[in-house]
């Protein structure tokens, strides 16, 4: 059998050799969805819009403290599916930054690493908000990933893992045994209202911003990279470098690779030689990268170590890239870049 038919339309972690289907990510997300139901966590209620004019419904918030692993599009994909809200944030944080996050979205479940789990501590004291302690600490909501060693993915038995202290427990606890028979529902005009994703602006312009994305501004945006790219089918062998907890790579790679069943070869982070090497290896089709990526293959000699033929296009954004450098990639490896602009419906800011 060809790898791209074993690797087609899943998630794969090359350090472990781990991988899901999307079929198994859809059916863990439903599982995840129950357990967290079963913690006591339900969507808000829905409020009549004469009462509400534009005001996002944000119903409990489960925060993501993750870098891009196999874990995170069922966690992910797991808390939309329970109709609670889901916020993001950069693992790389200090407690500091951490802790306006936490007092800003009150999360009452959160899923770290244990790199990450010192940082969290922290940020909780320093939040000085008895609600976020009440939510995380006295309830025991925390859970770990652990993406060096996780057997998720792997083909051996299954195992719900063990508690790190008195205050944590392994993620797959949230995998409840019966999954939901499908994602919750809501009736059509809520959709517009009702907070899928908070994520967070970079804070430079003062404390950092909770950006409020409905489902219905998800949907569209997905709608629109689908229509510009219709070239995508489902041999598509993307790299999931860029952060999943940005908007960019969010909707770009992970949410666009599920309706166009791409497969994502997923990087905890960006590391230029690996990045290269991965393209060699699994032929990559695709790339969807930050500008100076794109500096990189415009100028590095390390390209010329490696097969880069396989890609057939790429998009950069985040930040503005000089069309000098779109010129010197065209010219070097025949890839036209794509510029895209990550326009989605911002409902308010959080604080």
């Amino acid at each position: 059998m060809s790898t791209r038919r074993n690797l087609s339309c899943c998630l794969y972690q090359h350090h472990t050799a781990a991988q899901i289907s999307w079929e198994r990510v859809r059916l863990d997300s439903l599982r995840i969805a129950a357990g967290l139901h079963a913690l006591g966590l339900q969507p808000a209620p829905a409020v009549p819009l004469s009462s509400t004019g534009h005001t996002p419904i944000i119903s409990p918030v489960v925060l993501l403290h993750l870098p891009n692993s196999l874990a995170f599009a069922p966690l992910l994909f797991g808390v939309l599916a329970s109709g609670l809200t889901v916020t993001m944030a950069n693992p790389g944080l200090t407690s500091g930054e951490l802790a306006w996050i936490l007092k800003s979205s009150e999360p009452q479940v959160v899923v770290t690493t244990p790199e990450g789990l010192q940082v969290l501590n922290a940020a909780i004291m320093e939040s000085e908000s008895p609600k976020v302690k009440a939510n995380l600490i006295n309830t025991h909501r925390v859970y770990v990933v652990d993406p060096a060693h996780d057997e998720y993915g792997l083909p051996c038995a299954f195992s719900k893992g063990t508690n790190l202290d008195q205050h944590t427990q392994d993620w797959k606890a949230l995998l409840a045994s019966q999954p939901l028979e499908s994602p919750v529902q809501f009736k059509p005009n809520e959709y517009k209202d009702r907070t899928a994703v908070i994520l967070w602006s970079s804070g430079t312009s003062g404390k950092s911003k909770g950006v409020v994305l409905s489902h219905q501004a998800l949907v569209s945006n997905v709608h629109s990279l689908w229509h510009i790219n219709q070239a995508f089918d489902e041999n598509q062998r993307w790299l999931g470098f860029a952060p999943f907890y940005h908007i960019f790579a969010l909707c770009n790679v992970l949410l666009l690779a599920v309706a166009s069943g791409a497969t994502i070869f997923v990087m905890p982070k960006f590391d230029p030689k690996l990045m290269l090497s991965h393209v060699q290896r699994f032929r990559i089709t695709f790339l969807h990268m930050a500008p100076p990526v794109a500096v990189l293959l415009a100028k590095s000699p390390m390209l010329d170590a490696y097969d880069m033929t396989s890609i057939q296009g790429a998009v950069s954004g985040g930040a503005p890239l000089p069309s000098e450098i779109v010129e010197q990639v065209y010219r070097r490896l025949g890839i036209l870049i794509k510029l895209v602009s990550q326009v989605v419906l911002q409902l308010c800011f959080l604080r």
